[in-house]
């Protein structure tokens, strides 16, 4: 916060520091999309717009852009307006969150006993997304995107591309079933994807499975 009040333009301080302020919040709701309403009450894109470009350019922040196809060049299908704005380090984004839901997430307990807890509630897929937004900066990726279908519920966390076209990385808290990237995988363009869970390594057609922490080795 004293970095964006020192750097940031006198024009847009303020306005920065409140939309980085909101970063957890947006993540704690079911619908994880970047929304200005949540920094201010019936703002919009023209208020808060500068603010959020200034801070992915001082890689504060990483967005990542909704894409409306599943195929390459995905930037050919981005809808600039559609998305989700992630912190670039883990650590500062469970320092914006207050001192309840860090002691359940540092608990003895796993994650997936502790999600029944309606303190953690939606915030634990937000979390993990995070997670996996982090490793993948760090992993120096310059441009993710994620998907999601307006006329169902179908969703991919993250895609990214790679020499052989399309990969998407589904994000499961627990253990739930792909069915989303099952889907997708069905699509002759895409060679393969990876699911990342509480599940063990394995590998099922194109579908590859591993434990969350296994995303830095891809």
């Amino acid at each position: 916060m004293n970095d964006i009040a020192h750097y940031a333009p006198a024009n847009i301080r303020i306005k920065a520091q409140n939309c980085y302020k909101s970063i957890p919040i947006q993540l704690t709701k079911d619908n994880h999309k970047f929304q200005y309403g949540v920094v201010e009450k019936k703002a919009t894109a023209t208020k808060f717009e500068t603010s959020i470009e200034w801070l992915n350019a001082s890689f504060i922040t990483k967005p990542v852009y909704v894409t409306k196809r599943i195929e390459y060049p995905m930037k050919a299908f981005v809808d600039e307006t559609n998305f989700r704005l992630y912190m670039t380090d883990i650590g500062m984004l469970f320092a914006g969150f207050d001192f309840s839901l860090k002691k359940m997430v540092l608990g003895d307990d796993s994650l997936e006993e502790k999600a029944l807890n309606i303190m953690l509630g939606t915030a634990k897929g937000g979390l993990y997304e995070a997670l996996a937004a982090d490793m993948l900066i760090k992993k120096g990726y310059q441009d993710i995107y994620f998907y999601k279908d307006v006329k169902s519920t179908a969703e991919i966390e993250f895609l990214i591309e790679y020499e052989d076209g399309v990969l998407p990385i589904e994000i499961k808290a627990g253990r739930k079933k792909a069915n989303t990237l099952g889907n997708i995988l069905k699509q002759d363009n895409i060679k393969k994807g990876y699911k990342l869970s509480l599940q063990n390594v394995g590998c099922t057609d194109k579908k590859i499975t591993m434990p969350m922490y296994m995303l830095m080795f891809i």
